[in-house]
């Protein structure tokens, strides 16, 4: 068992100040301020978590475990209260202070378990969880155009993980690992131009299913040893946002890499690799936009790479 408190406390300001652009701060905030808006408060939480393990014998362990989770309130860089229409001029600490939002809060459940099999030879484990968030942290549009910080929607997920990792001789070696997530999220309202259509959709950016398999050969070879490795990751499909739109989804996909290199007893060794073989497209981030800002995509991943690593290790 253990017990731990928070205890946090924020003075925070903010100024937007006039410039001769047009632009001036419009673009982010959508108001300007004559002085510094200043805000303090202080935010607590006792966040318990409890771990029980039991060994049937030598070779496996199963545990179980519940947490509780607190993120701290704050206040968003780019927003005050109340809100005020986009173009307002000359707000004072008389009208507004800096946005704040409120602490996330979780609950966190865990049952699995971790062993050998094989004689040792194979190391595998397994585990199911569950978690509640409330009072989500997130992004939403303010009514002057502005990006507010805001606590929105709770969300109930659950999930399967697991792994595999062993020697199949003295010189190859693999692992495998797989996950399958999903997730519900309610009263989210403001998330979806205040409608419900997004209530008890899932969470954006978490595949349903996901896995990876490594394989890894290692061999003595004169004054060293060859290496070499075929990695694969893939997941399935994931959404931009929580109203799921066709035009913001990041397809499901398949990621190979192959190293093949030597390593000298010296200190030197020399590895090529194709990373990305399959040449598969996809992306670390998609929004589905709000307002006049579309859905979009950032962050491509690199296509089909191959290079050479030379190093040297100094010393030791």
């Amino acid at each position: 068992i253990g017990i731990r408190y928070t205890r946090d406390t924020k003075d925070f300001r903010l100024a937007a100040l006039p410039v001769d652009s047009q632009l001036g701060p419009f673009f982010a905030l959508g108001f300007t301020t004559t002085e510094f808006l200043r805000d303090k408060q202080t935010w607590d939480a006792f966040t318990p978590r409890f771990i029980a393990r039991y060994h049937p014998n030598d070779d496996w362990m199963i545990f179980a475990s519940a947490t509780r989770g607190f993120k701290s309130g704050g206040y968003g860089s780019f927003a005050i209260f109340p809100d005020v229409p986009f173009g307002t001029l000359g707000v004072t600490s008389a009208d507004a202070i800096p946005d704040p939002f409120n602490p996330e809060k979780a609950w966190s459940y865990e049952v699995g378990t971790k062993g050998t099999i094989f004689g040792g030879a194979a190391r595998v484990d397994a585990n199911v969880y569950y978690y509640t968030y409330k009072d989500l942290q997130v992004i939403v549009p303010g009514v002057g155009g502005g990006i507010l910080v805001d606590n929105v929607g709770n969300v109930k997920g659950w999930g399967v993980e697991g792994s595999m990792q062993a020697d199949l001789n003295d010189y190859i070696s693999f692992l495998i690992s797989g996950a399958w997530a999903d997730s519900e999220v309610t009263q989210a309202e403001p998330l979806c131009d205040g409608t419900l259509d997004c209530e008890g959709q899932s969470m954006p950016a978490v595949p349903k299913f996901s896995g990876s398999a490594v394989l890894k050969f290692n061999a003595p070879v004169g004054p060293g040893s060859v290496r070499a490795s075929a990695e694969l990751f893939g997941q399935t499909k994931t959404y931009g946002g929580l109203l799921h739109l066709d035009e913001a989804v990041n397809d499901g996909y398949g990621e190979l890499a192959l190293r093949l290199g030597y390593a000298s007893d010296d200190g030197w060794s020399i590895m090529g690799y194709m990373e990305n073989v399959t040449n598969a497209l996809y992306y670390t981030g998609v929004a589905e936009g709000s307002g006049i800002i579309p859905a979009h995509y950032f962050g491509p991943s690199r296509p089909r790479t191959l290079g050479v690593i030379l190093t040297y290790e100094f010393g030791g």
